[in-house]
């Protein structure tokens, strides 16, 4: 038992050792109570009799047994039931442990030549959560189904503390190792923000303000710039890039509704030859593949994606768990772009590294996404974009409704706002763009969506 079972055999003596320190204190003390939450259960389906011995032990006002003489010992314990047989060797032992393991999702793994001790007790421990789930959550059948160990390594990853390190995976993809199937339910695990406690990257009204400093940061302003702020200009590694405005609310246009334009920038040489190099391999070593839009949403409020007519190109995610996030180039670039907006870099997506090739286009759409705004990160509000390559013909980026196309430019950065200036929650549809097909030659890329409210904090959590 203590092999096998040995969550039970602890939480037995613990009752058993609760009952004698009841008796030390008061020994008239006939302990004429249930000792465990089944134990109404266990009465209804007989075990009373069945299984008396256990049951007299320990739910004794079940089996409405309080005026019988209190067994203090094992001894009657009927272990003769033939229908019960331990295993008979440590082979058998483990066999046994790992079958269980497949009624709360697929078979758990061992490592090869290892002590596995500790893996095979932690599925025991998960068996004992999954059989009581149902009397200590208040979850839906739907997440109670939907909570399984989705990959053979859940229970190492858990006892790896990987539960703790890598939320966003664990609580939606081995929650019973975990032991937190409540995680999967969306509202529990991701609570809208709170905004006395989290604070927004812009207020209603200051888009002007940060177009104005991005624009003020630029080659043709440095020179009536204080010498400090020169210096300091150096000291971040700040290039001097050329800013040109293709579009601002300084005019207006006539197919608006004679309302003020959107703003469109251009930022040139902003990122280096080398930047741009590093930039492109770091995606080859993420691993390019195929680009695809959010479809369905599943139960524990994670997005399925697909692949779509719509969008033929390929990108890859700079993310901490494939090295490019934590990559000295990246950091730099991710530090430029937030000194520049001066919005921290917690409210961006990991950047995403992009790649067209011949014939490979995205057709019109918005950034902006409705079900961001339900979500803690909030809505995107600016979209920086970063063309890592040349292009000999086609690849442009067009905005129809603008009658606008910014042509990619090793190095350039092009940085368009997703919503309204009065109202940083509601989308602008006049942002809708396309990705060009390239003609001739190959389309590198990455672009950052920045949100309203922090996005990486939610996001190692499985919230976005």
């Amino acid at each position: 038992m203590e092999v096998t079972c040995p969550v039970s055999c602890r939480e037995a003596f613990q009752l058993l050792e609760q009952r004698r320190l009841r008796q030390m204190e008061d020994p008239a003390d006939k302990d004429c109570h249930d000792m465990h939450a089944k134990c109404k259960r266990w009465a209804d389906q007989g075990n009373c009799v069945t299984d008396s011995g256990f049951m007299e032990l320990y739910c004794r006002t079940a089996c409405s047994s309080c005026d019988e003489v209190a067994k203090d010992e094992f001894d009657d314990y009927d272990d003769d039931d033939d229908d019960f047989e331990l295993p008979s060797d440590e082979t058998d032992v483990t066999d046994l442990t790992l079958s269980w393991s497949e009624s709360f999702g697929v078979r758990q793994e061992l490592l090869p030549d290892q002590d596995n001790s500790q893996i095979l007790r932690w599925i025991e421990r998960t068996l004992v959560y999954m059989e009581t789930l149902n009397e200590t959550q208040s979850l839906s059948p739907k997440l109670l189904d939907a909570c399984r160990n989705l990959h053979p390594s859940c229970t190492l990853w858990a006892l790896q503390d990987e539960c703790e390190r890598n939320p966003a995976y664990m609580y939606t993809h081995c929650a019973p190792a975990c032991l937190s199937c409540e995680m999967m339910d969306f509202k529990t695990r991701c609570p809208p923000p709170n905004e006395t406690l989290v604070h927004p990257a812009l207020q209603n009204g200051h888009l002007d303000n940060l177009f104005e400093r991005i624009i003020g940061m630029g080659s043709e302003q440095r020179h009536d710039m204080t010498a400090e702020k020169q210096r300091e200009l150096v000291e971040r590694g700040l290039p001097e890039y050329s800013s040109h405005v293709l579009s601002s609310p300084r005019s207006t246009d006539v197919r608006n509704g004679d309302n003020p334009n959107p703003w469109v920038v251009v930022l040139d040489d902003f990122l280096s030859d080398e930047e741009c190099d590093v930039m492109i391999k770091l995606g080859f070593q993420a691993g390019y593949k195929r680009s695809k839009e959010v479809v369905n949403e599943t139960v524990d409020g994670t997005f399925e994606s697909a692949e779509s007519e719509n969008r033929t190109s390929e990108n890859a995610w700079c993310l901490p768990t494939n090295g490019c996030q934590d990559d000295e180039m990246t950091k730099r670039i991710t530090e430029r772009m937030e000194y520049v907006t001066g919005i921290p870099a917690n409210h961006s997506e990991p950047l995403q590294i992009l790649k067209y090739e011949v014939g490979q286009f995205y057709k019109p759409h918005n950034d902006y996404k409705d079900l961001f705004l339900l979500r803690a990160a909030g809505p995107r509000i600016l979209t920086f974009f970063l063309y890592l390559s040349d292009v000999e013909n086609g690849g442009g980026t067009r905005f129809p409704r603008l009658d606008l196309t910014v042509q990619p430019k090793r190095g350039r950065a092009l940085i368009w706002p997703s919503v309204l200036d009065t109202n940083l929650s509601a989308i602008d549809d006049r942002m809708e763009h396309e990705a060009l097909e390239v003609v001739q030659g190959t389309k590198f890329a990455a672009n950052v969506w920045i949100h309203l409210y922090d996005y990486m904090t939610p996001f190692l959590r499985g919230c976005n």
